[in-house]
């Protein structure tokens, strides 16, 4: 999955989620303001294996890619979602620009692998 996104310079928590499960990939990373590429693929390995890895390419130049993943092992098998999110930390202008809530489903259906 690939979308373009323009975001306001601030800090952000960069987080991956899978099934019911997430982890942070960044706390509180800094983002200067601009536009930038953003990228999550979910990678099928043996089993219910999956490597999870998601990237922020700016369009600055002078700016670095920033890249997460992790290891998720799913326990049962259905339908999933899954992706990444960043929180901002600083106050939305207005209602209608704040971040839309994660789902989460109370039963346990996948955890990062090595946590």
């Amino acid at each position: 999955m690939q979308r373009r996104i323009e975001l306001a310079a601030g800090n952000y928590t960069w987080r991956l989620f899978f099934a019911d499960a997430q982890v942070t990939a960044r706390e509180g990373m800094y983002f200067g303001a601009g536009w930038y590429t953003w990228t999550d693929c979910l990678d099928p390995r043996s089993g219910y294996y999956y490597h999870h890895t998601s990237a922020l390419d700016p369009d600055n130049p002078a700016w670095e890619t920033v890249n997460a993943s992790v290891d998720w092992k799913l326990y049962y098998s259905g339908t999933y979602g899954w992706g990444s999110y960043l929180d901002p930390h600083f106050a939305p202008l207005n209602a209608e620009e704040e971040a839309p809530d994660v789902p989460v489903n109370p039963t346990p259906q996948a955890e990062p692998l090595g946590r």
